[in-house]
């Protein structure tokens, strides 16, 4: 879970889905996997929709990135033992 505040407002990630605010629950960005896109000639990870602007925009992105990294470097160790355990 990622949380973190802007101008004194808490803001948290709820998986690497949706990031709202604590206090009142308003979406303020939404993450759809690529596996969600009907189109997958698109080559992409997904889409980040951002209904902010402003520095809490900036915020929102760099933490998506971090979410994505954080979840692919996840990804690798579990095919790691995977790998290891089926030798």
């Amino acid at each position: 879970m990622t949380r973190f505040e802007v101008d004194g407002e808490a803001y948290c990630w709820e998986g690497h889905s949706n990031l709202g605010s604590v206090r009142t629950g308003d979406v303020i960005a939404e993450f759809i996997p690529s596996w969600t896109i009907l189109d997958m000639k698109e080559h992409k990870l997904g889409h980040l929709i951002l209904n902010c602007d402003g520095f809490l925009r900036d915020v929102a992105l760099v933490t998506a990135l971090v979410g994505m990294e954080r979840s692919d470097e996840a990804r690798e160790a579990v095919i790691l033992v995977t790998m290891t355990l089926t030798v």
